[in-house]
């Protein structure tokens, strides 16, 4: 098991997610199954030009790689997409039971819980960025 495969198993499981059982989400720590293997939609992995974060769309020709240079930067891009979409589900919810309740701010403090139990740094981080959010309104 890889290091990234390591860490981010473990951070995960802070949060419920075990990714041996969980269908989302779909993480491959391996490069050589993105050619090849759709059961994924996500790859983390390490070569030498840094650290590699791939999304796979729908369709075979849709997809992002980014590469970082260090695996905190990744990890936190990775967490705040596996986070929001967490939050999200939950804020769509809450709002059924409590139709008063602003979506955004509902989605914003479960993302905030989400990534303070796995790291607080990108709970602070995640801050940061949504006070900007919601001060350019």
């Amino acid at each position: 098991m890889s290091d990234i495969e390591r860490i981010v198993r473990n951070e995960l499981l802070k949060i419920g997610i075990d990714l041996g059982k969980d269908k989302y989400p779909r993480i491959s720590f391996d490069s050589r199954g993105i050619a090849v293997n759709y059961a994924y939609d996500q790859f983390m992995f390490e070569d030498s030009a840094g650290y590699h974060y791939v999304t796979l769309g729908v369709r075979e020709s849709e997809y992002t790689n980014r590469v970082y240079p260090d695996m905190d930067s990744m990890l936190y891009d990775v967490y705040q997409v596996i986070t929001h979409n967490i939050a999200s589900q939950y804020a769509a919810a809450f709002g059924k039971k409590h139709p008063e309740a602003d979506f955004r701010q509902v989605m914003f403090a479960r993302q905030l819980e989400l990534l303070n139990a796995i790291r607080p740094e990108f709970a602070m981080k995640r801050r940061k960025e949504i006070d900007e959010i919601l001060q350019g309104e």
